[in-house]
């Protein structure tokens, strides 16, 4: 029987036994930081037309409501948050943006409760309580992710 040597072979694990006694290679730990200033001044002037223009269109799509149904009362504080957080988020436009993009995603989770609130009452015939829940509930979520995305 014949055996074939390889020298290259040695050479091979002498290679492999030198990348062992390398030191191990750690990635450098992520720094989060957040979006610039004029990145989020865009965005929360962005998100206030966003805003203003889907309360009119959901205005004047939403069906009448039903006669004598009575909310829930979370809907009663639901509705307060979501105006007032609107009102606050268009006067933050004035000063901190962050603000008024803070003010902005809460007003979409506060969507979020008139939505379910109108599924849970039947204030609105049909499927419109589902649309008015994604709807607030994706410009919340949007205006949240602006609010602490890294750049």
């Amino acid at each position: 029987m014949a055996t074939i040597l390889d020298e290259r072979c040695s050479d091979t694990v002498d290679e492999l036994e030198a990348l062992w006694e390398l030191p191990e290679h750690e990635p450098e730990g992520r720094r989060w930081r957040l979006s610039s200033e004029a990145d989020v001044a865009r965005a929360a002037g962005r998100f206030a037309w966003i805003w203003v223009g889907t309360i009119v269109l959901i205005g004047l799509l939403e069906p009448a409501p039903a006669a004598g149904v009575q909310p829930p009362d979370y809907w009663y504080a639901a509705s307060a948050v979501f105006w007032i957080s609107l009102a606050s988020g268009l006067m933050s436009l004035l000063g901190s943006r962050r603000a008024a993009l803070g003010f902005f995603a809460a007003m979409g989770f506060a969507g979020i409760a008139l939505g379910v609130a109108c599924r849970a009452s039947g204030h609105h015939a049909g499927s419109f309580w589902l649309a008015e829940t994604l709807v607030f509930g994706l410009l919340g979520l949007a205006c949240a992710a602006q609010l602490v995305s890294r750049k």
